[in-house]
């Protein structure tokens, strides 16, 4: 659990630094919109990559997260916990497992920039959806026009 809060702390940092935006200005704003009964989160960005065995990369990512049903089966809190565990989890093995570096080789040599809107097209979405019954979780990758759907049961989880 140490190691969880540290990776979601650094990643915090991270962005934060690296926003154009002051950090305590960035701090004020709800990172949740609740819009017809839904809580939503949705980021863009740009992510780059400079690892010493592979060529400069950048990519464009969205990064969406939905559940429906505000309050019902979800407090806004673990929605935020979740969505926050979930960017992280996804981008650092996606990106870890694609180039063949470690985590720590990931934090070393990559920097991601926030943007307010995708500049043309995205190259990569992350969508996660969230219900009473369950999650889905969906990789986009339209660099190389693949896609992968993940559905779980909240009680498959609990096992």
């Amino acid at each position: 659990m140490k190691r969880f809060i540290l990776m979601i702390i650094t990643m915090f940092l991270i962005v934060a630094i690296n926003s154009e935006t002051s950090t305590l200005e960035k701090m004020k704003e709800d990172l949740v919109e609740i819009n017809d009964g839904k809580m939503i989160y949705e980021e863009f960005g740009i992510y780059k990559l400079n690892f010493k065995r592979h060529d400069p990369v950048s990519f464009q990512l969205k990064y969406y997260v939905e559940a429906t049903k505000y309050n019902e089966y979800i407090s806004r809190d673990n929605f935020v916990a979740i969505t926050t565990f979930l960017r992280t989890y996804i981008l650092q093995m996606m990106v870890a497992n694609d180039y063949k570096v470690t985590i720590a080789e990931l934090m070393e040599n990559s920097d991601f920039k926030e943007i307010d809107e995708p500049i043309g097209n995205l190259d990569i979405e992350i969508n996660v959806y969230m219900t009473k019954v369950g999650i889905q979780l969906e990789l986009l990758n339209h660099l190389n026009d693949s896609k992968m759907r993940k559905t779980i049961a909240w009680d498959e989880i609990e096992k």
